[in-house]
């Protein structure tokens, strides 16, 4: 038995199965974003079968949890991940191994191993991608579909900036390939403010009565 083929079927049917048209940006596409960057870096970090096997394997399981709760969505994925790896046999150590690299991308969450930097920047590659501003519409989209509260465009795009200054990458690979084009999509994100500012501005201008008809 092909582990990893037996995840890749088993996860892409149940994101056909489980998620809906709302889930904008998590979705099978970042899914295989993630596992594609994942495998590259692997790779070139030149990481043994067994460790690429745990870093692909949690990859394609890292967001499966969003089918179940936004909140906390790791804690379901690893359920999804154990209860499957169980049932196909896989040892313990794997187990654990692949659920401790899940929860390592929660956010704030140490880096600890040589795999969890691996996922890590695997799943943040979107922020090195030319086309990050239209994956981060998505994003925004989604966000407004779960959202109680609804977030202006110029909010949306503030805590944008923010995230991509935070955002960090831990591998020599995405230090290399992916940075620079981050730091150009920094650019783009500081543009897009200045563009939604001066468009607030531009409606409140519009919309202020002259002194006499007050």
């Amino acid at each position: 038995m092909n582990i990893l083929n037996e995840v890749e079927k088993f996860t892409i049917q149940y994101y056909k199965e489980n998620f809906s048209p709302s889930h904008s940006y998590h979705s099978i596409e970042h899914n295989q974003l993630v596992v594609n960057v994942a495998s590259k870096i692997s790779d070139f970090e030149g990481l043994d079968k067994r460790n690429t096997d745990i870093v692909i394997v949690a990859a394609w399981f890292h967001d499966i949890g969003h089918a179940v709760s936004i909140d906390n969505h790791e804690d379901e994925s690893c359920k999804i991940a154990r209860q499957f790896l169980a049932s196909n046999k896989m040892d313990e150590e794997f187990i654990q191994a692949v659920e401790a690299c899940i929860f390592s991308t929660m956010l704030g969450a140490l880096k600890k191993s040589l795999n969890d930097k691996i996922l890590n920047d695997a799943d943040l590659a979107h922020t090195g991608l030319p086309n990050f501003m239209e994956i981060s519409n998505l994003f925004r989209k989604e966000l407004g579909n779960f959202a109680d509260k609804k977030i202006t465009k110029l909010e949306y795009w503030k805590k944008t900036l923010v995230f991509l200054k935070e955002t960090k990458f831990l591998t020599e690979y995405a230090i290399k390939n992916m940075k620079p084009i981050k730091d150009e999509n920094i650019s783009k994100v500081e543009e897009r403010i200045k563009d939604s500012k001066t468009t607030a501005r531009g409606v409140e201008t519009m919309f202020r009565l002259p002194p006499e008809i007050k």
